[in-house]
């Protein structure tokens, strides 16, 4: 793993390296995998979402498949985050 500044966090036990995408700003990006490696040697892979992020993949599943999920507002729309 190579210490990538701002793209980097240590914490108790772990160290994540944040992966961006081409032109991400870290004060904005909405959408960001990580590999998060532990002080004993085991490595996780994971993705962080804002809310905002998580309802605009939520709201283009529902409309890629409107039958997918009956518990919409008769508008179709899922209610604001």
């Amino acid at each position: 793993m190579r210490d990538r500044g701002e793209w980097t966090a240590a914490t108790a036990g772990a160290t994540i390296e944040f992966l961006p995408g081409q032109g991400d700003d870290p004060a904005s990006v909405e959408n960001i995998d990580a590999r998060i490696y532990r002080d004993d040697g085991v490595c996780h892979h994971a993705t962080f979402m804002t809310p905002d992020e998580i309802a605009r993949v939520l709201t283009r599943w529902v409309r890629a498949d409107p039958g997918r999920d009956d518990r919409l507002p008769a508008g179709g729309e899922p209610d604001a985050v």
